[in-house]
């Protein structure tokens, strides 16, 4: 809030300008103290000056320190702007590399995992579960998994094609509860006060469009692992809730 008569403007309110007092000859008058400074007057300033000329001392001297002071502010800021811009995009980066990197140890993570095809669930011992069937096409689909590309299809037919159990049919993500419901290796159960993470290995979860965040056009496919994780093309650590399912008979 202040400055001297030239560098230092004042940006916001008055700035000071200070200067010699010297006696002036019209009216002939000695130098005044101000503020207990025998020596030197002060006398308030604009902004944009820096003192007056006057019996108490002072130059008028043009201050140009608000101009410099409001170009360093707008610097200050286009350096701030840059400074936030550079670091939001390494955090980006940052967190981008960290979930990749993370789903990449998942990945190679669950190709020998050990498939879990024990289940105490009523529902799904009375609806006849086949764990070998189970096992099989479980362990061939976390053996294929290379990290989520939107190929969960693809990934969940071509492990139905090599373990037997599929029909060949194609179709997208969504799809597969038609399919499944024409192939006579599966059955569809009720997933009333059913705990999708508890399901035995191959089951497969089937997501209608937009269900549980998945991909409005394509929906979602994956096979349990009855470990709580889920496998198409990559693996799913936390099954959400919305699928229909299909367990192996």
């Amino acid at each position: 809030m202040g400055g001297n008569n030239f560098y230092n403007g004042s940006l916001f309110g008055f700035g000071f300008g200070c200067a010699p007092s010297f006696p002036t000859s019209f009216p002939p008058c000695p130098s005044v103290p101000v503020c207990g400074f025998p020596s030197y007057g002060y006398v308030p300033s604009m902004p944009l000056f820096g003192g007056f000329n006057n019996f108490f001392g002072g130059f008028c001297m043009p201050n140009f320190g608000m101009l410099l002071h409001t170009m360093d502010m707008f610097s200050l800021l286009n350096t701030f702007n840059a400074t936030t811009n550079i670091t939001k995009n390494f955090f980006n980066t940052f967190s981008s590399l960290t979930a990749n990197n993370r789903a990449a140890k998942s990945v190679s993570a669950v190709r020998n995992v050990k498939v879990n095809t024990s289940t105490n669930l009523p529902q799904i011992n009375e609806a006849g579960y086949n764990s070998e069937k189970g096992g099989a096409l479980a362990k061939d689909v976390a053996q294929h998994a290379v990290g989520f590309r939107g190929d969960c299809a693809l990934y969940v037919r071509k492990s139905l094609d090599r373990t037997g159990l599929g029909t060949g049919e194609r179709g997208n993500g969504c799809e597969y509860s038609n399919i499944l419901s024409r192939n006579p290796n599966f059955k569809e159960v009720s997933t009333k006060n059913l705990n999708l993470s508890s399901l035995p290995a191959g089951c497969i979860l089937v997501y209608d469009k937009g269900v549980a965040g998945y991909d409005q056009e394509a929906g979602h496919v994956e096979v349990t692992l009855g470990n709580g994780q889920a496998v198409s093309d990559g693996v799913t650590n936390n099954i959400r809730n919305g699928a229909r399912v299909f367990i192996p008979v």
